[in-house]
């Protein structure tokens, strides 16, 4: 048993389950994503890459031109452009990287090895913001990459290396704001300990195929089996109101019916719109796996963010309504 928890009842105090801890899901880059990143893309930028960037927008960076000249090796520029990235602000380290990918596509010149470095280093950005739960992603899509389908002159069909110039910029895009940082820490610090931990399992399972990059029905599934394990917990183990063969459903009845939910008016509207969006949004997904079989990452985020809301909501009103050591 964890050494915060109370050694009968689960409970865990104030002191410990209101400290400060790490954020998992973060809106903005934290020092080890920044960090990440900035190694990431040392490694594949290529000489004349670092070169054209800087001079495009000398000055911009607390750097000029003059300090990445070509009489620099190519390892020398990597550090100096790694020591940059790590160093300036949060905006400015996204802003350099943006414009660094739209000039390494817009001038690779269709180069085998070139193209194949910039899918790598495009992979490993990209598996960076998902590891370290960063609220962002990186636009185009990744299935929009390397070729493009288009139309010569006469109407033929046919593929084009991807340029920015012609198909959109490369730019980092925000996937959720602050209320889902917020409801994710609601949700940890509800459940620090035990009592709640065999529950959770499918909702970490969620984020683990997250940062995988597994977005299919899985993640609805994992889901969902945690909002049934929750609100059967509550119902079933914790107190009497229905048994282990009901529905989820019928957990949420029970629960309505012994007033978990009935919040203050003005909120009562917007808790029967996240009920239902649960419900019909986790369950179906999860259960039509054809129609479903790969949901896009948007969708993933949105239903980790009404996971994380409605569980955090419901712990919080039973322990409040029904104590602890119920």
């Amino acid at each position: 048993m964890a050494e915060d928890e109370d050694q009968h009842t689960g409970f865990v105090p104030w002191s410990k389950r209101n400290t400060s801890f790490e954020e998992k899901v973060k809106e903005d880059l934290a020092g080890t994503a920044q960090d990440r990143l900035a190694n990431v893309v040392s490694e594949y930028s290529k000489k004349w890459v670092i070169i054209e960037t800087a001079r495009k927008h000398e000055g911009e960076f607390g750097v000029t031109k003059g300090d990445f000249d070509r009489s620099q090796s190519v390892n020398d520029l990597r550090r100096l452009q790694t020591g940059l990235l790590k160093h300036v602000d949060r905006d400015k380290a996204l802003t350099y990287i943006e414009f660094l990918l739209n000039t390494s596509w817009s001038e690779c010149d269709g180069h085998k090895d070139r193209v194949a470095d910039l899918m790598k280093m495009d992979d490993k950005i990209r598996r960076v913001l998902r590891e370290e739960r960063i609220m962002m992603e990186l636009k185009p899509e990744r299935d929009q990459l390397p070729l493009v389908e288009t139309e010569d002159h006469l109407g033929r069909e046919t593929e084009t290396l991807y340029d920015p110039d012609e198909f959109g910029s490369f730019q980092f895009e925000k996937l959720a704001d602050q209320s889902f940082v917020e409801a994710d820490q609601r949700l940890r610090g509800l459940t620090k300990g035990e009592r709640w931990e065999d529950e959770l399992a499918g909702y970490n399972e969620a984020w683990e195929l997250y940062e995988d990059g597994t977005f299919t029905f899985h993640i609805a599934e994992k889901l969902y089996n945690s909002l049934e394990a929750v609100t059967q917990k509550i119902c079933v183990e914790l107190e009497d109101w229905g048994d282990e063969g009901d529905s989820f459903g019928d957990y949420i009845e029970q629960m309505r019916g012994n007033g978990l939910f009935e919040p203050n008016g003005a909120m009562q509207h917007e808790w029967q719109q996240i009920l239902k969006g649960v419900q019909t949004g986790v369950g179906r997904t999860g259960g039509d796996r054809k129609r479903h079989g790969r949901i896009d990452q948007d969708y993933a985020i949105l239903l980790l963010h009404q996971v994380a809301s409605f569980l955090g909501f419901i712990i919080k009103r039973y322990e409040s309504e029904y104590g602890i050591s119920s």
